[in-house]
């Protein structure tokens, strides 16, 4: 009996009741992680379907303006440019070389993961479809970390420029855009003494380096990323227009820089519900809430949908291809989860 559980012990059979307390917690966490989009987007639209009149916010989409309609399309392309230019800029920032083509791929498959996964994922996956050179990955997933660090703080600021005024708006905003300033900070500094999770600590601490040697590519991309915000900014009043909201420039570049904050928190899927109900909240006084929500929803269907239908035709085999190269980096850089 002994010999035959030492030769057990040699073969590497173990006891599976050791192992299935540890797979059970990290099975509920993980599912925890998963469903909490999905209720916060049944949550956002549950509130939204008792606020306001279904059928005529269907009714006033159909009846939309097609030239504003339009011309918000145009704008949802221009955006994949100018976020294209910043990544490039980003990766150029890390001492990486990469073509506006393939940044712009990135990006493109990047919005189309975004528009089936919870959380934004799709953009930390731009580090994926990047990575090429060994020891790479790590290099380009601390950028793009760093980039939405930028992409905060700059929406935060457009915020404050149409406007410093004394409310909770002006509050949340320069919290926002000191917490993104102070925290690349402190991660340089701390670096793989972060608390929460070292490795990325240090991920972006090396990035951050980068930022303060290398200011010209910062500037380029922080320059980019404030730009972006704006055409968006810009499309999202197109879709007013077209809803027939006509409300001052400023206030609708405001309430859609909140809107969007709002839609960055990772607690729905492609900020669908959250940015509609913040852009209610913000305008109900301007505005009906049928129309507004209306115009969230052209919103939408051109920056997620419709980009995501066009960042489809960049997959296909360099997914695969892309998924590859990610198991091969962590194999190579000693991740025990290749």
């Amino acid at each position: 009996m002994d010999r035959g559980c030492r030769n057990q012990r040699r073969e590497g059979v173990t006891e599976p009741q050791s192992q299935s307390p540890t797979k059970k917690r990290l099975t509920l966490g993980s599912l925890a992680r998963r469903a909490l989009p999905f209720v916060g987007l049944a949550l956002a639209i549950g509130f939204l379907v008792a606020f306001i009149d279904v059928r005529k916010a269907f009714d006033v989409l159909l009846a939309a303006d097609p030239w504003w309609v339009g011309g918000a399309a145009l704008l949802a392309l221009n955006a994949t440019v100018l976020v294209g230019l910043k990544l490039w800029s980003i990766v150029r920032l890390v001492e990486l070389r990469r073509s506006f083509r393939e940044t712009w791929s990135a990006v493109m498959a990047g919005l189309t993961l975004n528009a089936v996964l919870p959380g934004r994922g799709g953009e930390l996956l731009r580090a994926v479809f990047l990575s090429r050179e060994k020891g790479s990955f790590p290099i380009l997933f601390g950028a793009v970390l760093v980039e939405r660090l930028i992409d905060l703080g700059t929406l935060a600021l457009l915020v404050l420029l149409t406007g410093i005024r004394a409310d909770w708006i002006t509050a949340i905003a320069a919290s926002v855009l000191l917490g993104a300033v102070a925290g690349t900070g402190m991660l340089a500094i701390l670096g793989p003494r972060f608390p929460i999770r070292p490795d990325l600590g240090e991920r972006v601490a090396r990035t951050a380096k980068f930022a303060a040697k290398r200011w010209p590519w910062t500037l380029m991309a922080t320059t980019l990323s404030l730009l972006a915000w704006m055409n968006n900014a810009a499309l999202m009043l197109c879709a007013m227009r077209a809803v027939g909201i006509s409300i001052p420039t400023l206030e609708a570049i405001r309430a859609t820089a909140v809107a969007i904050l709002a839609g960055v928190v990772p607690i729905t899927i492609s900020g669908v519900g959250t940015r509609d109900a913040a852009l209610v909240m913000l305008l109900q006084d301007t505005a009906s809430p049928e129309n507004i929500v209306a115009s969230g929803l052209i919103y939408t269907a051109l920056v997620y949908w419709f980009l995501a239908g066009l960042g489809a035709l960049s997959l296909g085999p360099q997914t695969l291809r892309a998924a590859q190269s990610m198991a091969q980096s962590r194999a190579n850089e000693g991740d025990p989860r290749a």
